[in-house]
Order: C-alpha cells, then sequence, then structure tokens
C-alpha cells in the first residue's frame, strides 16, 4: 500500500511481512486478530489496517470522513512506550497534528489533502484496573484495537463488541465499516489469523 499525501509532503509506504498480513488486513471479519512471534510486523499492520479504515469511510456532507477508534494495550507504561510509539512512527504529529499526552490520550487528525478529508480521533487506553475496563461502557467508536490481546481479559472483547459501530452518528453520515482487530504475541507460533 502506498499514499502519497502531497500536501503533508509526507508519504505512507506500507509493505506487508507477508501472506498472512495481507489476509488479515483484506478480511472484513467483525472481529480479526493477528498472532506471531516477536518482530512479525503486527503492530505496523494494525496501525495501517485503522488508517485503511479510516480512509474507507464515506464521507459526511462536507466531504469529511469522520471515525472514532479506541486502541488497548493492558498497561499504561506499555501502552506509552510501545503501542503511541508506533503509531506515532507512521503517524507522525509533525505531519498528523498535535498528540494529547493527557490521559486519556488522543490523537486528533483533521486534515485535508487531495480528495480526502479525514476526521479522526484515536484514543489510546490503558486497562490496568477495573475502573479503566468500566470507562469502555461509555464509549461510541467506529472501531478498536486490541493491542497485545492475549493480556486482555474476554469480558472486554464482549463490550467493545457493543460499542463499535456506534461512530459517526447516522445523522452526519452511517459508519462504512466497525469491528474489532486484535494483534498478539505468541513464541514459537507462526503467524498466524483468526477471525468471526
Amino acid at each position: 500500500m502506498d499514499w502519497s499525501l502531497d500536501e503533508l509532503n509526507y508519504a505512507i509506504r506500507y509493505v506487508d511481512p507477508g501472506p498472512v498480513a495481507a489476509s488479515f488486513m483484506l478480511s472484513d471479519k467483525f472481529v480479526r486478530g493477528l498472532r506471531g512471534p516477536v518482530g512479525s510486523g503486527k503492530t505496523s499492520a494494525c496501525c495501517i489496517e485503522v488508517f485503511r479504515r479510516m480512509l474507507g469511510q464515506a464521507p459526511d456532507r462536507e466531504g469529511w470522513r469522520p471515525t472514532r477508534w479506541v486502541v488497548l494495550r493492558n498497561t499504561q507504561p506499555e501502552l506509552k512506550t510501545t503501542t503511541i510509539k508506533s503509531w506515532l512512527d507512521w503517524f507522525p504529529e509533525t505531519k498528523f497534528g498535535s498528540f494529547s499526552w493527557q490521559p486519556p490520550f488522543t490523537h486528533k487528525i483533521r486534515k485535508r489533502w487531495a480528495d480526502v478529508a479525514l476526521d479522526i480521533e484515536v484514543i489510546f487506553l490503558a486497562l490496568d484496573n477495573d475502573e479503566d475496563v468500566r470507562k469502555l461502557y461509555s464509549l461510541e467508536v467506529t472501531g478498536a484495537w486490541i493491542n497485545e490481546a492475549r493480556f486482555i481479559p474476554k469480558v472486554v472483547l464482549d463490550v467493545l463488541c457493543e460499542r463499535v459501530w456506534r461512530f459517526p452518528a447516522k445523522k452526519r453520515v452511517a459508519p462504512t465499516w466497525g469491528g474489532i482487530i486484535m494483534d498478539t504475541n505468541e513464541q514459537d507460533l507462526e503467524l498466524a489469523v483468526v477471525g468471526y
């Protein structure tokens, strides 16, 4: 995949690490997971998949493509040092707008270039305790990404299944796609895709 964002003087060039990651990204399953060893490209695949789904959102009457995503990790230190770091490597603040480092960590992107105008909010949440999990009950998002899913309780997935497909509001423009993506490391296993 190659997006040239001329007005931002920035190009996103992503080459999937192999056929499994490619099939993960081509799937329209409501819940999908990508599992594999450390360094196999899962996090980058998820970053690009989130962005690809944002680009695919139908525009509203003014031409903006509104989406809101929540990205989850089990602890705040890991969220900041791994997940957010990877996101900002792909979508740096200098090109896509400032990142709010006050919890809940949020990257708001409102950019227009060529024939695409994105109105994006990506909320990064850590699930360090039960109170953090309760925050999910009030979310209205387009999609969710669970980073390192093996450390996240299944109840979180159950709650998210009810919280996606809820943004944007239909009075603005109906969501084009909604769902949940996950990635996780598992040592000594080949890269694999699971979904339903």
